[in-house]
């Protein structure tokens, strides 16, 4: 039985390095750089362009914002007098979540700013809590749309970036005219993170870090696949390529800061809901029905009940786990587009 166990593990241990092996060959053969003079590359053609193909295509295509002497990084596509609206990613993803939606909202008459947030993709990096909070954040998404000169605009949160977005209702309702609540952190309960929240014991420790890891972070990021998609074909070494460099230069920061603090933010939650009863911002769910980490059954009647969200005003959709933006970008779009008017 011993000698059974001790061969399964060897033989594990040889494809992990095969695979590994493999890994690293694509990565060289594919290798991205993320440097300062690449990004902005593409904004001579006209705003109505977005074409990407990889991780260093996108960052073309990106501008940057200085707040408080950190630069932040974002998109903004679409004609200048389209309809603003604001997407937020959440973690530890960036703009390039967006990828596959720009072109399609663009052609329905929107101009998308899609933020790498503070910590996030190219935006500068920190290990600072303080510069990290969820009113840090929507600090500076307020302070980026004012620098576009925009007043009022339409959001839409993914993940922990409905954290940012429910704080950013807070500081300025008056400048939200509509609100797409994606898959959102609102309550304890229906949110299932793949490791322990809260508190910095090891799992979180030892996740926090390996995302950090270019050894440890392939397993990760593979392996967390069957979390993030419905259809793992969508798992393209070129889709996890934006996800992954950011990663390896300090975005696993901003991971395990939120892990290591989701207790200082879900005492924050109880003050949202009692705020936002008296708001009367349009608002419409798209939730995707088969995500495991953030459970729209679970969640929908309190927010649906919280923003007096119409019934044909949400939706549950099949087709799509937590990064339904991959998946179904269309379908989510075309939802949008009905509802931000």
């Amino acid at each position: 039985m011993i000698r059974f166990i001790v061969k399964r593990i060897f033989k594990l241990l040889v494809l992990a390095v095969v695979l590994l092996f493999l890994l690293s060959i694509y990565e060289q053969t594919h290798k991205l750089s993320e440097t300062d003079s690449m990004i902005g590359n593409n904004l001579e053609n006209p705003r109505s362009e977005y074409q990407v193909s990889d991780r260093e295509s996108h960052i073309w295509y990106l501008e940057t914002f200085n707040f408080e002497g950190q630069k932040i990084r974002y998109l903004d596509r679409g004609d200048r007098d389209g309809i603003p609206l604001l997407l937020v990613h959440g973690t530890p993803t960036n703009s390039w979540l967006r990828r596959k939606m720009v072109p399609g909202l663009i052609a329905q008459w929107y101009r998308v700013i899609a933020p790498d947030m503070f910590g996030f993709g190219t935006s500068d990096k920190i290990n600072t809590h303080e510069e990290l909070t969820t009113s840090k954040q929507s600090e500076r998404l307020l302070a980026l749309m004012d620098n576009l000169a925009i007043d009022s605009f339409a959001i839409a949160g993914h993940d922990q970036g409905s954290l940012w977005v429910w704080e950013t209702i807070t500081q300025a309702p008056e400048k939200i005219t509509h609100l797409v609540i994606m898959n959102s952190i609102w309550t304890r309960e229906g949110f299932h993170p793949p490791a322990g929240f809260g508190t910095a014991n090891l799992i979180t420790k030892f996740s926090g870090r390996a995302m950090g890891s270019k050894f440890l972070w392939r397993f990760f990021a593979y392996g967390a696949m069957s979390w993030w998609l419905k259809d793992i074909k969508f798992a393209t070494m070129n889709m996890v390529n934006g996800y992954l460099f950011p990663l390896f230069k300090g975005t696993n920061e901003c991971y395990y800061d939120f892990v290591t603090h989701f207790d200082e933010i879900e005492k924050q939650l109880p003050v949202r809901h009692t705020a936002f009863k008296t708001l009367n911002i349009p608002t419409t769910i798209i939730r995707w029905k088969h995500d495991k980490i953030l459970v729209g059954e679970e969640q929908i009647p309190v927010l649906a009940e919280l923003f007096n969200v119409k019934e044909n005003d949400i939706h549950l959709l099949e087709s799509g786990a937590h990064f339904i933006q991959e998946e179904i970008p269309g379908e989510i779009n075309t939802l949008i587009g009905k509802f931000v008017k």
